[in-house]
């Protein structure tokens, strides 16, 4: 069900991209992604890792080895939980938007998108006021009501998206207008599944201990943003406007891996990794659920990076191919969307220690690295160049965050199993770059299906899982078959 909401909340780039493409001019649509992405980072301001705070409260009563407060408690910590994010969205948000015609113009060096701007920082922090009911009832394993929060929201504003730009022809600011009305509904949605949103109390003396959790990691949320945002501000910088487009439209196919597996990984992993940490094994489970997720992730993201170049013409309904092209970065960002996924797993002895400061070292680093990276590499290599500065980020985040972590909670992990995966998959996409015929042929298109499909068969039959986790598989399989094998008729 968390797939399902994690789908549908991340999905709505997916559905519209034949309307973007066939009604939005290559630049504006690297503006709208660009613009998003600021009213996110003032958003993340406003939550400063509240969510995440209350959750460890909320599991450990504060430490590690103190247990789960009682439920009085529990409902008195998230009604004065959820009080302090409305507080804050209100207060952080509210500034944005005094100041949303400067904000808009330095992100996208155009004058009159201040009201676009003021939109979408008014969407943002009504999500922000969501953020802790969510948390709150993925952890009570209440998944329907996420589903219904992101379907309600997803619905509004493809709707909404679909009228602003086919109907009524009011291009971003009609684009806007949609998500500030999809953020309502999804704040309605969340009054009514969790009671405790009805009763939110501003209570700062209970909001200590998560104060001090949440803080720390608002850098590193900052950092985070700004390694998914400064590749698009520098194309905009070196005047690669159309560039930059085309980088957006790519872009959202790859990020196919991030909603469909890296979210519902990230939205269940705190309900997971708190039962996980109680058992004596907890680090060797750890080391194989980032072996296992990288496997899966792998060749989901090899998939995509295939069938890129037919699914972009696919897609692309401008009047000219405007969007022709935009399959080269697919695979280079798959694969760091994989890497920052991996990354949930590498940080997890930051949230289970509370010390929530190396969450944000480590990904503050990575951001440093990136910004450096793209300033070596987009004036020479264009969209290529941003890709690449993608993938190394995530990637170092993974090894910062797992070499901070050797003095509170080292973790081993399975790096023979790991490098197997990427001789599969890695090696595969460099024979297929190498020897397969043009992708714009058919014979082209039916080599890449065809590897997409032989690479993950090729990675099981040389040996990737144990016979432990065969078994295990042939269980569920097993389980599956059962559920969905009908009954003998009376």
């Amino acid at each position: 069900m968390l797939l399902v909401g994690s789908v549908l909340s991340r999905g709505v780039g997916m559905i519209l991209i034949p309307v973007y493409t066939s009604v939005l001019p290559k630049a504006d649509l690297g503006y709208w992604e660009a613009l998003l992405l600021v009213a996110t980072l003032v958003s993340l301001v406003s939550a400063h890792g509240i969510t995440a705070a209350l959750m460890w409260t909320l599991k450990t009563g504060g430490s590690l080895h103190k247990g789960e407060p009682p439920e009085d408690e529990k409902g008195r910590i998230i009604s004065a939980a959820i009080g302090w994010s409305m507080a804050a969205a209100v207060v952080v948000c509210g500034l944005g938007m005094l100041f949303s015609t400067q904000l808009a113009e330095a992100t996208t060096e155009r004058p009159n998108d201040g009201l676009i701007m003021i939109l979408l920082l008014g969407a943002q922090a009504l999500r922000v006021v969501t953020y802790p009911a969510e948390g709150v009832l993925k952890l009570r394993f209440q998944s329907v009501p996420v589903v219904y929060m992101s379907f309600g929201e997803f619905f509004v504003q493809v709707i909404g998206t679909i009228l602003a730009l086919r109907v009524f022809d009011m291009g971003l600011v009609g684009m806007a207008w949609s998500a500030f009305a999809a953020a309502v509904l999804r704040v309605g949605l969340a009054w009514r599944f969790l009671p405790e949103l009805r009763t939110a109390t501003f209570a700062p003396r209970l909001m200590g201990a998560m104060v001090r959790y949440g803080l720390p990691l608002m850098p590193g949320a900052i950092a985070a943003l700004v390694l998914s945002l400064s590749d698009r501000r520098f194309l905009i910088y070196y005047g690669m406007t159309e560039e930059n487009g085309l980088y957006a439209y790519g872009d959202k196919w790859a990020r196919i891996v991030e909603f469909a597996l890296v979210l519902p990984m990230a939205s269940m992993w705190p309900a997971v990794f708190y039962n996980i940490a109680k058992d004596k094994d907890a680090k060797q489970q750890f080391a194989r659920i980032a072996t296992l997720f990288c496997g899966v992730g792998a060749a989901m993201g090899f998939g995509i990076t295939m069938a890129g170049p037919a699914i972009t013409r696919l897609f692309d309904t401008s009047s000219n191919d405007e969007f022709a092209g935009a399959a080269g970065p697919i695979g280079v960002l798959t694969a760091g969307y994989v890497l920052f996924g991996l990354n949930e797993v590498a940080r997890v002895g930051f949230q289970l220690t509370g010390r929530t400061r190396r969450t944000a070292l480590s990904m503050v680093l990575a951001a440093a690295l990136n910004i450096a990276l793209n300033i070596v590499l987009i004036p020479r290599f264009g969209a290529m160049g941003a890709a690449w500065a993608t993938l190394i980020a995530y990637g170092s985040a993974v090894v910062f965050s797992l070499m901070l972590s050797r003095s509170i909670y080292p973790q081993s992990w399975e790096l023979g199993r790991l490098a197997h995966v990427g001789a599969v998959f890695v090696g595969g996409a460099w024979a297929v770059e190498a020897w397969a015929p043009a992708d714009g042929t058919l014979a082209g298109f039916w080599v890449r299906i065809g590897a997409a499909l032989v690479a993950p068969v090729v990675l099981l039959c040389t040996g990737f899982l144990t016979k432990d986790e065969w078994g295990l598989l042939k269980g569920h399989l097993g389980t599956l078959a059962r559920r969905v094998r009908p009954g003998p008729s009376s």
